[in-house]
């Protein structure tokens, strides 16, 4: 994904979700909300940049709701990255 139009033009980035993984974890961001697990998909915690940029204080049991959708984006999203991995290696 280019960023260059919106950069020298000044246009706006449609938002959009962002994922990444490390070794045994995941995370996504979507808006100000930003969802961490391992990759089980277990243990999640959920944190509101906008008011904890430190991650310090984990809002999971506060929006379960949200931590369902964005857990389901981030299996679609493995899902979708690992297809034809050999995960022994």
């Amino acid at each position: 994904v280019s960023l260059l139009d919106h950069v020298t033009q000044g246009s706006a980035v449609k938002p959009r979700s962002l994922f990444w993984a490390v070794k045994r974890g995941m995370a996504i961001r979507k808006g100000d909300f930003k969802l961490i697990t391992n990759d089980s998909f277990a243990g999640a915690q959920l944190f509101n940049l906008k008011d904890d940029l430190g991650e310090q204080h984990n809002i999971a049991d506060e929006h379960p709701a949200l931590v369902r959708e964005l857990l389901e984006e981030l299996k679609s999203w493995s899902e979708e990255v690992n297809r034809g991995v050999d995960k022994r290696s």
